[in-house]
């Protein structure tokens, strides 16, 4: 294994057992991925470890990143990325197959969000304007409480649990004329 890489590995305290190479040239983690609290800008670092699917959850909460650029693509459990300094959602995981959190960023849409969320979908405590993100397919509840919503417009088609929308200016009107 390359000097590099296991530095990267020790410095993410990543266990290189679980690193595991990919046909398509990319690895994939089996575990959990903790990068809570260690006070990181970015994740371009951390992607030069080319992991492509984490075998469990990744918490990178609690950082300075405006992005996630660098970052998986699949995440085989629950993303977490809340209470950094996003401003968008550029490089976050496509296929997210438990809870999404993105609370407490500085969010104005979601623009780049996954494709898929198996689970929650929180997205609170942010200064988004539109949703945009139709095309997002949530298997839990969609929470975008405290927040800037004029209008649902954007909102995904598919939210299997439900919808928490309160503390946006939101006309109630707007949410009782939808059909879900």
């Amino acid at each position: 294994m390359p000097d590099k890489i296991s530095t990267l590995l020790k410095k993410y305290k990543l266990n290189k057992k679980n690193y595991l190479p990919m046909d398509n040239g990319a690895f994939m983690y089996s575990g959990n991925i903790i990068l809570t609290g260690m006070n990181l800008t970015s994740f371009k670092e951390f992607g030069e470890l080319n992991i492509h699917t984490v075998s469990g959850n990744l918490l990178c909460s609690e950082n300075k990143a405006t992005t996630l650029v660098g970052l998986p693509t699949i995440v085989d459990g629950s993303f977490d990325c809340s209470f950094n300094l996003l401003t968008t959602l550029l490089g976050c995981p496509s296929y997210i197959l438990s809870k999404f959190n993105c609370m407490g960023n500085k969010l104005t849409n979601l623009n780049h969000c996954p494709n898929i969320v198996a689970g929650d979908f929180i997205c609170s405590n942010n200064e988004i304007i539109i949703l945009d993100c139709i095309n997002t397919k949530i298997g839990g509840t969609l929470d975008c409480r405290r927040n800037k919503l004029q209008s649902l417009d954007g909102i995904p088609r598919i939210i299997l649990k439900g919808v928490l929308c309160e503390f946006n200016p939101i006309s109630m009107y707007e949410f009782y004329d939808r059909t879900f």
